[in-house]
């Protein structure tokens, strides 16, 4: 195959099933990948696990039932990191679901540590960030459906991409730096097909073309091209300026961008605008991997609260200025020095900006 098209179905937890649906049924795709774990989301899982709940994504359910039946008419493979701290559970449930659609025959790949729960200090648990090999050896076997937990996004698009073509973690350097490109450019989903573009003022993105939006998806060639597209005639705005806010995200150094797969480095990055709906990526290099994988630790931070209180009409905001002070005797009273680990704001008013100094 000359060509691989890898689709965006979800950017994080909450995303939306419907437009992944879109996709999936209009995009001719080979792969839909389901971002649904930062760290964040990770550290809750963990709870949830430790209490005796679903260390998994709790909305697993509601995607496979959505999308397990026309992935499978329109031959679309899954990856996802759904599992998060729990993946044997997520594939049990995953299979269950499966069996219960009448899929039965599909193949569910599960990808863990292999010390899961490896024991960090003052009883924190530890995840690795792991990288494509043990996608590209799931999707090797047969599977039609990868459930990881913590994955390095970019990883989850490097894969299948390096397996269609039999790309080389370890030589095909300047290769897994364009598919890396490719997964940073589409790991926010919406944002790079407008959704960061939509202010309304110095935008020229109408509120119609914003709601029909297009999740992003990839076409990669074998000799690395990097075409990123959405459905044809669909709103928002992909262009050379939402790629290049896009590319910029979260890289720290653009010449030594870190995944477990590839140190890449994106300076020489350009885009090129080809249609409406698709923008050429090129200029993504690389020469080594990082000699070892990031890990992340949840552990035990404390607690944290916060209260509301509302006030309306005239002087609402001295008002609220008033009762802060009040809150801010009263707890200082009761413990002294609490306020010092207290912040303020005045939601409304200037909470966006700055808080409310201690009176």
């Amino acid at each position: 195959k000359q060509v691989v098209r890898v689709g965006w179905g979800a950017g994080f937890q909450g995303d939306r099933v419907q437009n992944a649906i879109k996709l999936i049924t209009h995009g001719n795709l080979d792969y839909i990948v389901l971002e649904c774990l930062a760290e964040r989301t990770l550290a809750d899982s963990i709870a949830r696990a430790r209490s005796g709940g679903k260390g998994y994504d709790t909305r697993l359910s509601e995607w496979f039932n959505a999308l397990l039946p026309i992935a499978a008419k329109n031959n679309v493979k899954i990856i996802t990191n759904m599992g998060a701290a729990d993946v044997k559970g997520a594939g049990k449930e995953a299979a269950e679901i499966a069996k219960s659609l009448g899929l039965s025959d599909l193949k569910i790949a599960v990808i863990a540590e292999t010390k899961p729960g490896l024991s960090e200090p003052n009883g924190a648990v530890g995840c690795t960030y792991l990288g494509a090999d043990c996608i590209i050896e799931a999707l090797a076997q047969g599977a039609d459906v990868v459930i990881a937990g913590r994955v390095a996004d970019p990883s989850m698009f490097v894969a299948p991409i390096a397996y269609s073509f039999g790309w080389d973690l370890i030589k095909d350097f300047h290769l897994i730096a364009q598919a890396t490109l490719a997964g940073h450019l589409l790991e926010c989903g919406c944002h790079v097909t407008g959704g960061y573009f939509a202010h309304p003022m110095g935008r020229d993105i109408t509120f119609e073309s914003l709601a029909n939006q297009s999740l992003p998806f990839c076409d990669v060639s074998a000799d690395g091209s990097v075409v990123i597209g959405k459905l044809k005639g669909s709103g928002g705005e992909l262009s050379v300026r939402t790629c290049k806010q896009q590319l910029t995200y979260e890289i720290g150094d653009p010449t030594c961008y870190l995944t477990p797969d590839v140190s890449v480095d994106f300076s020489q990055v350009t885009f090129e605008e080809i249609s409406p709906d698709a923008i050429l990526a090129k200029g993504a290099t690389a020469t080594d991997r990082p000699s070892s994988l990031a890990r992340i630790i949840a552990r035990p931070a404390g607690v944290k609260a916060w209260v509301e209180v509302g006030y309306g009409g005239v002087g609402c905001v001295e008002r609220a200025r008033w009762a802060n002070k009040l809150v801010h005797g009263w707890l200082e009273e009761q413990k002294p020095g609490i306020m010092k680990k207290t912040k303020s704001y005045l939601l409304g008013h200037n909470s966006l900006y700055l808080q409310e100094p201690n009176p």
